[in-house]
């Protein structure tokens, strides 16, 4: 139970009143947390698998929170809630490879860890990170000029800032090592996921339509073995030439184009408008 204030805690008994009566009264304290840092965790029966840590939050920002291990045998949940006790957010640590990032003013909040072990175990451990991903230190990712790198544990996320204009066309290709399992997310000023996939060497479109600096997340699964090679990269797709009014425009797609193509018109003025096919076949 998780309370704010001044509080009275009454005990009522009832039955004869030569009969004992023992009880305990634990009060919970809350760990401090800081931002970007990777922190150990042990939940214990001691403590019913639950944990709560205080984070504050000095100018808004945008905050992910990075599984960097759990265990086979066990589930860790947690919630964000503010000041005021209202929860922001909730997930699994172990089902959260395709969640978003919540956007926080600045202000004090906590993170409420509760774990459950299924094969019986006295204890659970595990590790993550609560990442600002709007951070300015995020590593800015330039097109057409793909990183590379490893996974240290082949599963902490790896971030960057990917700058886009409204309307652009970004081809996104990530991929890792054979053999290992990773996805990726873009995420836009919200902090809600745009657009994701796997990092399996596919290249991925994607429009977007604020000028703004996205961010890009790869991120491995947990059965993925520690030092994992990765790369990702970007490029701008070029639009296709503008879309001329009552005028036919025959369109090949391949391979090559990632079977996607861009097209922009122009309207005088707010008219309804009919898209249709005049033909289509497969390639030779």
């Amino acid at each position: 139970m998780q309370v704010r204030g001044r509080c009275t805690f009454e005990i009522k008994r009832s039955g004869a009143t030569d009969q004992g009566l023992a009880y305990e009264v634990a009060i919970g304290t809350r760990a401090p947390l800081k931002l970007d840092t990777d922190t150990k965790v042990t939940l214990s029966q001691d403590t019913n698998f639950n944990t709560v840590y205080a984070f504050t939050v000095n100018e808004p920002s945008t905050v992910l929170l990075d599984a960097l291990s759990v265990g086979d045998s066990a589930n860790v949940s947690y919630r964000i809630r503010n000041a005021q006790g209202q929860q922001l957010w909730s997930s699994d640590l172990g089902d959260n490879q395709w969640d978003g990032a919540l956007k926080l003013a600045a202000g004090e909040y906590t993170l409420e860890l509760s774990g459950n072990s299924w094969a019986g175990a006295s204890q659970i451990d595990f590790a993550f990170r609560l990442a600002n991903v709007a951070a300015t230190g995020v590593a800015l990712l330039a097109l057409d000029t793909p990183i590379d790198g490893v996974l240290p544990s082949g599963r902490e996320a790896q971030l960057y800032r990917l700058q886009a204009n409204a309307g652009d066309t970004l081809a996104i290709t990530p991929a890792v090592a054979a053999g290992a399992s990773a996805n990726w997310r873009l995420l836009d000023a919200d902090g809600q996921v745009l657009s994701s996939g796997y990092a399996d060497g596919d290249t991925y479109n994607v429009q977007v339509w604020s000028s703004f600096s996205y961010v890009l997340l790869l991120v491995g699964d947990f059965i993925t073995a520690p030092g994992v090679v990765f790369s990702v990269g970007a490029a701008l797709v070029p639009a296709s030439a503008p879309l001329a009014i009552y005028s036919s425009t025959s369109i090949t797609f391949s391979q090559s184009t990632a079977f996607f193509a861009f097209y922009s018109f122009t309207l005088a003025h707010a008219c309804p408008f009919l898209l249709y096919s005049l033909s289509s076949r497969p390639l030779a």
